[in-house]
């Protein structure tokens, strides 16, 4: 799985946008509004080829950043940086880059 800034920037403003649409009682003035499966559109960008468990972690994350962002946006931010680190340490050792 090789996610780039570009995508990682795609579900930060996804996020953002879906945080700044949702207010408490969404559910009651639009009975079809669907929390996880707005989750699952901020991932679309870095969904293709993700580990299933990755997947569900993220989209309950995202989901809780989605509900309160002052409360989860850093740990959201922090967790996306890594998974960016972590396909570029692997894109890296697979050229022969090395451990850094």
């Amino acid at each position: 799985m090789d996610v780039t800034q570009d995508e990682l920037q795609g579900v930060i403003e996804r996020v953002g946008l879906a945080a700044v649409m949702y207010y408490p009682e969404i559910h009651v003035d639009d009975d079809t509004y669907d929390l996880m499966g707005q989750a699952v559109w901020c991932l679309e960008p870095v969904d293709e080829g993700m580990p299933e468990d990755t997947r569900v972690a993220l989209r309950e994350m995202v989901a809780r950043t989605i509900v309160d962002p002052t409360k989860h946006r850093q740990e959201t931010f922090d967790v996306l940086m890594e998974l960016q680190r972590t396909t570029e340490h692997v894109g890296r050792c697979e050229r022969g880059g090395g451990v850094s």
